[in-house]
């Protein structure tokens, strides 16, 4: 009842691998008899509208697990399952990219893996609220960069609304680059820290130079 929160078997199926638990599906048949199918992992997740027991539009959580490999010994690190395993999305299983700044999926999961579970500016260690933005927007980018974890970065509401509208960006050391735009009364307002930094690892130098070309 409710929209679904990760607590209680949902959080313990999203984070089994970090506490090196199993999953063990089975499918109910019928009136007391459940078929086995195997050992699973759970490879991706996202938010999707159902109805609650109430028949309520709720939001829902949906998991994607995948079969663990017959042989055991073919996966040491039960955590390192996910990147041994997981293919990249289809086509059809972009969708997860397109509202990954709002949901979860497989470049979320590798942004908050990039940037250890905090926002990249302010240091805030809070998963549940930090958004995953790409810096050349999903409908400018091109195929390999749609899917490219240096296009991304991970950012706290306020500085993710910022960045996304060019009101902020990043020199080529990493230090934010505020828009005239915004003036010394709203800034202080909103709580914005211009002497902050954030460290441009692999091609996000490149990226960033793109999204700064259009600060406002």
């Amino acid at each position: 009842k409710g929209d679904m929160s990760f607590t209680k078997g949902n959080l313990a199926i999203r984070d089994h691998s970090a506490s090196g638990k199993k999953i063990l599906l089975f499918i109910y048949e019928r009136k007391a008899f459940v078929r086995f199918v195997g050992e699973m992992i759970c490879v991706d997740y996202e938010y999707f509208s159902t109805k609650d027991r109430d028949d309520i539009q709720r939001r829902g959580i949906r998991f994607f697990l995948e079969r663990t490999s017959s042989d055991s010994s073919t996966v040491a690190d039960p955590s390192d399952s996910r990147s041994k395993t997981y293919r990249k999305p289809s086509k059809t299983e972009r969708k997860g990219l397109i509202t990954s700044r709002v949901g979860q999926g497989y470049y979320r999961q590798q942004l908050l893996k990039k940037f250890h579970q905090k926002c990249a500016v302010t240091g805030l260690a809070m998963p549940e609220i930090l958004i995953a933005s790409h810096i050349v927007p999903w409908r400018e980018a091109t195929e390999v960069e749609k899917l490219d974890p240096d296009n991304g970065i991970l950012l706290s509401p306020v500085y993710d609304a910022l960045f996304d509208r060019h009101l902020i960006s990043f020199d080529d050391d990493g230090y934010l680059i505020a828009s005239p735009l915004l003036d010394s009364i709203l800034i202080d307002t909103i709580g914005i820290d211009l002497n902050a930094r954030v460290e441009l690892t692999g091609n996000m130098k490149e990226y960033i130079a793109r999204h700064r070309a259009r600060l406002k």
